[in-house]
Parts: C-alpha cells; sequence; structure tokens
C-alpha cells in the first residue's frame, strides 16, 4: 500500500477516535522517526499549490494548528496507553503471598468458607470448632463414619488439629478428607497436594497403638506417632513422604512394594517406580517453615510452586533442564520474587498480553 494512502488512514482513524493500541505505537514511532513529519510537510506542499483565495490560505493555517494539535494529542496519549499498560503489568505481579483460607466441605453437603479470623481448625468429640471456639459442625458424639474435606485453594494454607490430636499444616492446592472422629481399629485421612502431618500416639482399650494411615492417589503411609511431610500433588509427577520423626512405613499402590523410612530419609514414587534416599530437610520443609528453600531444584518445580502458592498462572522458555540454588521469603510479593530471580542473572522474566513467563537463556521484551 502507498505510503501516503497509510498514513492518511492510520490518522483518520485516530482522528475518529478508531485506532487500536497498536496502531498508536505504531503512529508514536512513526512519529519518533520523523516519517510523518515528510508525510505533514508533503500535505502542506498540497495545499499551497491549491491555494486560489485568502478562504484557502487561512484553512491552510487551521489545518496547520490541525496538524500540531495532532501531534501532541497522540503523544499524549501514546504516553497515557504506555503508562496504564505499565501499571497493568505492575498490578499483575504485585500479588501477595498465600493466607489463611480453605473450603470445609461437611458430610451433609454444607460448605463453610474458612480464613485468619477462624484459626487453626479443631476436631474434638463429634463437632468441628474454629479457633474462637465457634462450633462449625455438630454430629452424634459416636459417629466415625461422617467425612469431611478442607479444601485449600491456590493462594491459601491452612492448619487444623484432628480428633485425636494429631496436628495437620496443608499447603496450597491441598485437600484432606478426614472423619468427625476416627474408628477405634485404626485412624485414616485421605491427602491430595502437600500436608506436614504431626501424628499423636493413640492406643486402644488393650493398650495396642493404634495406625495413622494417609491415603494418597500412588502410596498408603501408615505411622503410629511420628513427624513426617507428604506431597502428592495430581498434577505431579512425582509423590514423596519425608520423615521428620519417628518411623513410617510407606506401600505402593501400584506394586504393593514397601519402604520402611528412619528419621531424615525421603521414599519418592515415580511412574510405578519406588525410591529410598536420604532427604533435604531444608528444602522439604521449606513451605512451613515460610520459605522457599531451592537447592538444585529442577526449574519445573520452581515454576509450581510458585504457581501454586500466589495462585497465577505462569510458563518458562527455555532450558528445561535448569536447577536453581537460593532462598526467598515466602511472604514476599510475587514481584519481588520474580526480581529475585532475575538478580541471578541466568534468569529473567517477560510480562506480555497477561501472562508472566520465567526466561533462561532468553532476552525478557517487557520487563
Amino acid at each position: 500500500m502507498d505510503n501516503d494512502i497509510f498514513y492518511r488512514k492510520l490518522v483518520r482513524r485516530f482522528r475518529d477516535g478508531l485506532a487500536t493500541e497498536e496502531e498508536l505505537l505504531l503512529l508514536s514511532a512513526l512519529m519518533q522517526s520523523e516519517e510523518l513529519e515528510g508525510f505533514f510537510a508533503a500535505l502542506m506542499d498540497d495545499e499551497l499549490r491549491a491555494v486560489k483565495s485568502m478562504e484557502n490560505r487561512r484553512n491552510m493555517v487551521g489545518w496547520l494548528r490541525y496538524a500540531a494539535a495532532l501531534i501532541l494529542v497522540v503523544g499524549c496519549a501514546v504516553l497515557y496507553w504506555h503508562r496504564s499498560a505499565r501499571l497493568k503489568l505492575e498490578a499483575m505481579v504485585d500479588v501477595p503471598p498465600a493466607h489463611n483460607q480453605a473450603v470445609l466441605r461437611l458430610a451433609d453437603g454444607k460448605t463453610v468458607h474458612l480464613d485468619t479470623i477462624n484459626g487453626v481448625l479443631q476436631v474434638d468429640l463429634g463437632k468441628i470448632r474454629d479457633q474462637q471456639g465457634k462450633t462449625l459442625y455438630e454430629g452424634a458424639s459416636h459417629a466415625v463414619n461422617s467425612y469431611h474435606t478442607v479444601q485449600v485453594p491456590k493462594g491459601g494454607r491452612f492448619e487444623m488439629r484432628l480428633d485425636d490430636g494429631t496436628t495437620v499444616m496443608l499447603n496450597a492446592a491441598s485437600e484432606l478428607v478426614f472423619p468427625t472422629r476416627f474408628a477405634r481399629e485404626k485412624r485414616e485421612v485421605f491427602l491430595t497436594g502437600e500436608g506436614f502431618f504431626q501424628v499423636r500416639k493413640q492406643a486402644d482399650d488393650r493398650d495396642k497403638m493404634l495406625p495413622f494411615i494417609v491415603h494418597t492417589a500412588a502410596q498408603l503411609i501408615e505411622v503410629v506417632g511420628t513427624s513426617f511431610n507428604v506431597q502428592a500433588y495430581q498434577d505431579a509427577n512425582t509423590e514423596r513422604t519425608t520423615l521428620l520423626e519417628g518411623t513410617v512405613r510407606a506401600q505402593a499402590l501400584k506394586t504393593g512394594e514397601t519402604k520402611t523410612l528412619h528419621p531424615g530419609q525421603q521414599v519418592s514414587l515415580e511412574g510405578g517406580q519406588v525410591s529410598l534416599s536420604s532427604a533435604d530437610m531444608e528444602e522439604t520443609l521449606a513451605w512451613k517453615e515460610g520459605a522457599f528453600v531451592f537447592n538444585e531444584t529442577p526449574i519445573r518445580e520452581i515454576v509450581e510452586q510458585l504457581a501454586r502458592w500466589y495462585n497465577v498462572e505462569i510458563y518458562f522458555e527455555g532450558n528445561t533442564n535448569y536447577r536453581y540454588n537460593g532462598y526467598i521469603d515466602r511472604q514476599a510479593n510475587l514481584s519481588e520474587v520474580l526480581k529475585t530471580l532475575k538478580r541471578t542473572g541466568d534468569l529473567d522474566y517477560r510480562l506480555k498480553e497477561g501472562k508472566i513467563t520465567l526466561l533462561h537463556g532468553s532476552p525478557a521484551d517487557d520487563t
């Protein structure tokens, strides 16, 4: 297309308020490259050759004023658009960290939204109360078949105390199914996501220790009295059980293979394979201590952790084999986390079209 025709159409679209964001940016770029200056000069020459009367000259003066005003208005409009776009991008990553929030889905179908005010959820003698003593559910004290669910969304975390005194801390994007009252012969719960358990020892009427069992999609974890962490996210390829204190027996549901863990050990299940190894306790338990700790952590896992904790979609471009080392405060806003990652020199990030992309080995366009 002839440049003059294109420029005229571009200017008319701006004049009529129809210009898109891309056209505004183009108009700004053309002005800065002085291409439009030649365009306006050519228009003025055409007008001068056509001047037949003073009225035409007055029209010419009006055109010059219009052109000058156009340049000023376009400049201001583009500047405003740039500023608005930058503020939107900054708001997109100025995301606060996860906080206490969950949804309690009761056995009778009712739902209760929980937040910081509710504090630690407490189950006792057939009742579910919040930390303030408010009763959220009350069933028969002897009922053992009433199972309820605590769902912690992305961007959330929550803590609860079960009927036997066991405490559970749930990480973001996690779910725990539990009874109002445990059975006499064993204690069972069902976990999706990540939870840290501090299991209280409990004996039956014959002084036999009652097992505490955690069911996940891929394993059955049995303990008596101990502290351990279970990571069993449905969107992850690996399930991990890490032992802090006591003894744990983990069984793979697919193969039946069983491993017994001692403090400082971790069992991993991936693709039906079971492996026992020494655990990186600092990295594993960092989430409950309010930190991100990465020790040669694969970049894929880092992206998943950030997405869950801040409840955002984060994409990655670059070497998927890259591993990162570092410590980051979990109470920091997402923008600070991204800046910390960028300071390594290995990573960068891009904010574009409503997407957050973490980059390795690639230049960032709009940070």
